[in-house]
Parts: structure tokens; C-alpha cells; sequence
């Protein structure tokens, strides 16, 4: 899996809250409390809760992942309070 310095920097832009917790992105990746393919384009959304602090205290650190040929990219985190991806619940399991 991989994030191309591109696009790293546009998402702290536009995302600096994630800045402190940018240690976390493995952490989400590797033990989510839950994850879902999106039906429109097969992306995997990676949500965490507990992870965030201050006004974020309440709130998932989302990860998006999108294959692109054979590779895995991460194309986009930010923090949410809602889940509300369309799709296929793949973790945990139904």
C-alpha cells in the first residue's frame, strides 16, 4: 500500500487536524473497528474510533484505500462522525 508525496500534501492541507495523528494511519489500517467497500467504486473505507482529541474526541479517523491496478493506494483520511459509506461491511465480518 502506498501515499505519494502529492498526494500527502494536498490532504494536510485540506485535513490538518489529522497532523498529530498521522502516526495512527497504520493503526487504522491494520486493526480497524470496521471496514466497508464502498458500492460505487469498490474503494475500502477504514474507520477507527478513539483515536482523536479535543472536538474529534468523538469522531472515526477515516482511511480510504482504492486499488489501482495491483496496487493498493491510500487516496484520502480525514476525521468523521458519522459513517455513512454505502456498501459491503467486510470487517468485522456480518
Amino acid at each position: 500500500m502506498t501515499l505519494d508525496h502529492t498526494n500527502w500534501q494536498k490532504h494536510l492541507s485540506r485535513h490538518p487536524e489529522i497532523v498529530p495523528h498521522l502516526a495512527q494511519l497504520p493503526t487504522v489500517l491494520a486493526q480497524p473497528d470496521l471496514v466497508i467497500e464502498a458500492a460505487r467504486d469498490g474503494s475500502y473505507y477504514y474507520y477507527r474510533g478513539g483515536i482523536g482529541t479535543g472536538r474529534f474526541h468523538h469522531a472515526w479517523l477515516l482511511v480510504i484505500v482504492t486499488r489501482f491496478g495491483r496496487q493498493n493506494k491510500v487516496v484520502s483520511w480525514r476525521f468523521v462522525f458519522q459513517i455513512q459509506t454505502q456498501g459491503v461491511r467486510r470487517w468485522p465480518r456480518p
